[in-house]
């Protein structure tokens, strides 16, 4: 049995962001802190395929579903606070691929 054919298959942006902290952040529970701030937002009701894709410690890559972009960018930039240290999330920009925000907006 096949996949989906392409035009039902879902479609994905990747946010490319920078976070300003007082100290050296985990991607992991950076991407927790998102979850639970879009959870918070927009309850479990609205699907927003989050996932974390890239993250050195200052500049990452969060896929999300096309449909949910603008919120995912409005929840972004309500995180102030992780580990009890002050965050600020600017967003770089918006790709269509992974390789496209690296090249773009990370510097890869």
């Amino acid at each position: 049995m096949k996949g989906l054919p392409p035009s039902l298959r879902r479609r994905y942006r990747y946010i490319a962001f920078e976070v300003i902290s007082e100290c050296k952040l985990n991607g992991s529970k950076l991407f927790e802190v998102f979850k639970e701030t879009m959870l918070s937002l927009f309850g479990e009701m609205k699907p927003l395929g989050l996932e974390l894709k890239y993250f050195d410690g200052r500049r990452g890559i969060l896929r999300c579903y096309r449909e949910a972009l603008k919120d995912v960018k409005f929840g972004l930039n309500l995180v102030s606070n992780v580990e009890n240290s002050r965050v600020v999330v600017v967003i770089l920009g918006v790709g269509g691929t992974i390789k496209s925000c690296l090249r773009k907006f990370i510097g890869r």
